[in-house]
């Protein structure tokens, strides 16, 4: 019985290995035709020039911040992939095959919105960690990070940070409150979920996990965090005749 379980277990971590190099060696495939069709510098230049790319001295520390401890604990240090984030997700995404953890750095991230489909395969998840890697050898923390914020997904339509600063607050990213950019900063995990304009509460709750990690990580102390929430807690919904959108303001100002 014992041998039994042995050539059980033994056959299912040689499984599990094979499946992960198949899956491997298929990512490599994609992160390589993409890669061709579209290099590194060309998108890069194609972003830096865009209206709405806003450069790493332009955003708020705050936002910085708060990104970092909630999406990438290890953003400055690692190379472009967490080993104990990206080993514990594509164990379980191969093991039950429900492709649900995440697990990706913001250079990951990067690497998928820019070439990659939001599909949660496996293969793409080797193809993004791939582009990563090399991605992180031509170009610094600061640039990546820009990138990510100026082409992140915040709901409602609003691409990069400078669209969803304006278009929620109806201010540029430099001008946003410390509230007001932690809030945003929790927005790309489920964009359309945490929306503040469609999902107050939900949004507040995101917003609230993201303030608890920034205390985790000594960033924020109590007496912070309860200035902020109180803050937040006053966010209102205002209609812009003059500009005809919904912003998020405080009980005490208006936009117009």
């Amino acid at each position: 019985m014992k041998k039994l379980i042995k050539s059980i277990f033994l056959f299912l971590i040689t499984l599990t290995i094979l499946t992960i190099a198949w899956f491997g060696f298929k990512g490599y495939e994609r992160y390589a035709q993409a890669i061709e069709k579209r290099p590194f510098e060309e998108v890069v230049s194609e972003i830096e020039s865009r209206e709405n790319y806003v450069s790493y001295a332009e955003l708020p520390d705050m936002y910085v911040k708060a990104v970092i401890s909630i999406e990438d604990k290890r953003f400055e240090t690692h190379p472009g992939f967490d080993v104990i984030g990206i080993t514990r997700a594509l164990f379980t995404d191969v093991t039950t095959m429900s492709f649900k953890e995440g697990g990706s750095t913001i250079t990951e991230q990067l690497m998928k919105n820019l070439y990659f489909d939001q599909e949660k395969q496996i293969d793409r998840r080797f193809a993004q960690l791939f582009a990563a890697i090399d991605f992180e050898k031509d170009y610094d923390k600061e640039t990546i990070f820009a990138l990510y914020a100026s082409t992140a997904y915040f709901g409602h339509g609003y691409t990069g940070i400078q669209e969803a600063a304006y278009g929620y607050f109806g201010i540029a990213p430099e001008q946003l409150t410390d509230a007001q950019a932690i809030l945003l900063a929790g927005l790309p995990q489920a964009p359309s979920l945490y929306d503040p304009t469609v999902n107050r509460e939900l949004c507040l709750k995101r917003m609230n996990q993201v303030l608890q990690s920034m205390e985790e990580d000594g960033i924020l102390r109590n007496e912070d965090i309860e200035q902020i929430q109180e803050e937040a807690n006053r966010f209102f919904l205002f209609y812009s005749k003059k500009d005809k959108v919904l912003y998020l303001v405080l009980d005490n100002c208006c936009v117009e």
